[in-house]
């Protein structure tokens, strides 16, 4: 859900409609900036939600149905409109997606942090979970190809198709949780008194190690996704000389290498970060994706597209150790909130770690189509694109997303909580929770 959209609206709208990419880096700028800020309401929300279904599933079960519908929806535009119209109609269904996304993954995540109190078993958890994730990632970057389909009239019937499909996918496998898992410890929660939201986001200013990894998130998420369509756009336009159908096969495949790479590196990442600690792990996962971006440089050539290959792995084992360890570090930080404040909020302290690099990436969003345009790229020239400008492009794709994994590292390696700090913050929540009657 998270990538769905973003593989295609650029390539839809911009290449197919003829709109301009910095009013859609707006757009979507726009509507991951209001997802992040309704991500802490959202999650306060859930925090003093209570109904006989759980504090959880019922929320899940709307967001499911309504992120499905929100995504048929932004594809389902007439032709023909003028550019204003489109970018009106993306607008108001952008907002839509994202604060139906927001509903689904705030109350999961906070779901999946309350699963075990185990330190190694918050990571086995997490690793689980980063085998099964990518699977969609898989599905989301063969979209646009999916559009090229000699089925369809052009791209614009075809994502109209591949929208409706998403769609449905998205209703029916985004509700799973809801059926088939029981929220571990509501029991206790119900005897919890209600926080408000303004006290409840007050009293995490004060807790480091959350702003430490929403800091690190921030980094990497405004470093990647401020040059995140460069990549498609250096695929069509460089490697493959403006040849979008045989550069959409290329998309699709390093796309699911990537995710293939997440998928195989999860488990043997999960078994390291038990042997060295989750924060010695996550420093070596940053360190391979940062060796993974600068390979950009060397990989994205004409005379030889496979080599493509070799940034989209790399990149995919450095982010699922980011994924996976970052997950498990937030169910420890979890715990470090309760033993502070007495209170237990999964879902508005994962609400605010996302609403911090939710943040940076509406800047990397606004920043995005700008980009693009400071570039000089011109979709009329198709393959004839400058030299300058192609050169702008493998500038930016390859050093922007290094600095911000640079800056990531220096937020993990000051981050406080090792295995030791952990297991002496779990018996201290034991021990208050004994003496409360709980």
């Amino acid at each position: 859900m998270g990538n769905g959209a973003h593989q295609l609206v650029n390539p839809i709208y911009n290449i197919a409609l003829g709109v301009n990419p910095a009013w859609l880096g707006m757009v979507l700028a726009g509507g991951r900036l209001f997802d992040a800020v309704i991500d802490p309401f959202v999650g306060n929300f859930s925090d003093n939600f209570r109904s006989r279904f759980g504090r959880r599933r019922p929320l899940i079960v709307a967001g499911a149905a309504l992120c499905g519908i929100a995504f048929l929806l932004m594809f389902s535009m007439p032709r023909g409109w003028s550019p204003v119209a489109y970018i009106a109609y993306l607008s108001v269904c952008t907002f839509v997606y994202f604060t139906a996304y927001t509903l689904l993954a705030v109350p999961k995540a906070a779901m999946s942090i309350e699963l075990t109190p185990d330190y190694h078993e918050r990571t086995r958890v997490s690793a689980v979970g980063a085998l099964f994730s990518p699977l969609g990632g898989m599905v989301a970057v063969w979209l646009f190809a999916l559009t090229k389909l000699d089925i369809f009239a052009d791209s614009i019937e075809g994502v109209k198709w591949v929208a409706l499909g998403v769609g449905i996918y998205i209703l029916l496998i985004g509700a799973l949780p809801a059926y088939f898992v029981r929220e571990r410890g509501y029991t206790q929660v119900q005897k919890q008194p209600k926080v408000g939201f303004v006290a409840s986001l007050s009293a995490l200013r004060r807790n480091t190690p959350l702003l430490l990894i929403g800091a690190a998130g921030m980094f990497i998420m405004t470093g990647l996704f401020t040059v995140f369509s460069l990549g498609l756009y250096l695929n069509i336009y460089y490697v493959n000389a403006g040849d979008t159908k045989v550069a959409s096969i290329w998309h699709g495949a390093t796309g699911t290498a990537y995710q293939l790479a997440s998928i195989l590196a999860a488990a043997p990442i999960g078994y390291i970060a038990t042997k060295v600690g989750k924060r010695t792990a996550l420093i070596g996962c940053v360190v391979v994706a940062l060796v993974g971006t600068v390979a950009k440089w060397y990989c994205f050539t004409p005379s030889a597209p496979w080599l493509m290959f070799i940034p989209s792995i790399l990149m995919g084992t450095g982010m699922a150790g980011f994924w996976v360890l970052t997950v498990a570090m937030m169910a420890d930080v979890c715990d470090y909130e309760e033993v502070r404040s007495g209170i237990r909020r999964e879902a508005m302290l994962t609400s605010v770690n996302t609403w911090i690099y939710k943040t940076g990436m509406s800047v990397a969003y606004f920043l995005s189509g700008l980009v693009l345009v400071w570039t000089g790229f011109s979709s009329h020239l198709g393959g004839d694109q400058a030299p300058a400008t192609i050169m702008g492009m493998r500038i930016l794709y390859t050093f922007v997303p290094a600095a911000a994994l640079g800056l990531a590292l220096i937020c993990i390696w000051l981050y406080p909580i090792n295995e030791t700090k952990a297991y002496a913050l779990r018996a201290e929540l034991e021990r208050l929770r004994r003496t409360r009657g709980v």
